[in-house]
C-alpha cells in the first residue's frame, strides 16, 4: 500500500526547519504536480508512471529510506546506472556536465548496481521544490 502526506512550506517550526516524522521500514518518493520524484543524493524528475508495477520499481529503485534528505545540503549528486540490452552499463538519467566541479567516479554497489557520483555545488532538494508537495511512501516488504 502507498502512503501519502501533503508538505507545505508553512509546516515550519520556529527554526526554521522541517519537522519529519520517521518512518521506518518504508521508501519515499516525493509528488507534485502528479508527476513522482526521487531525492536520492539528487533531486530526479520520474515523471508519471504507466502502471502500479513501474511505481513499485520506482520506490525500490530511485526512493529513500530517510526522509530527512529533503532539509540536508549536500555538495554531492549521485545518479544510477542500468545495463542496456547489450550489457553497456548508462546512466538512467542524463548528466548536467555544468553540475561537474570536481571528481567524478563510478562506484560498483553489487554486481547488478552501479552508479556515478560527483562533486557539484552546495544544494538543498527542499529549496528545488515548488510551494506545496506529497511525500509518498511505500512499505518494504
Amino acid at each position: 500500500m502507498i502512503y501519502g502526506i501533503q508538505w507545505d512550506r508553512n509546516a515550519l517550526d520556529g527554526n526554521g526547519q522541517v519537522q519529519w516524522v520517521r518512518c521506518k521500514n518504508f521508501k519515499h518518493l516525493i509528488k507534485q504536480n502528479n508527476s513522482y520524484y526521487s531525492i536520492k543524493n539528487n533531486f530526479i524528475t520520474l515523471g508519471k508512471p504507466i502502471d502500479k508495477n513501474q511505481l513499485k520499481n520506482w520506490y525500490f529503485k530511485y526512493g529513500v529510506d530517510e526522509i530527512n534528505i529533503l532539509t540536508q545540503y549536500l555538495n554531492s549528486k549521485e545518479f544510477p546506472m542500468t545495463k542496456d540490452e547489450n550489457e553497456i552499463w548508462k546512466t538512467d538519467f542524463e548528466l548536467n556536465s555544468n553540475d561537474i566541479k570536481d571528481n567524478i567516479i563510478s562506484m560498483d554497489i553489487d554486481d547488478n548496481k552501479k552508479l556515478i557520483k560527483y562533486d557539484c555545488e552546495r544544494y538543498n532538494i527542499y529549496a528545488l521544490l515548488d510551494e506545496g508537495f506529497d511525500v509518498m511512501s511505500l512499505k518494504k516488504i
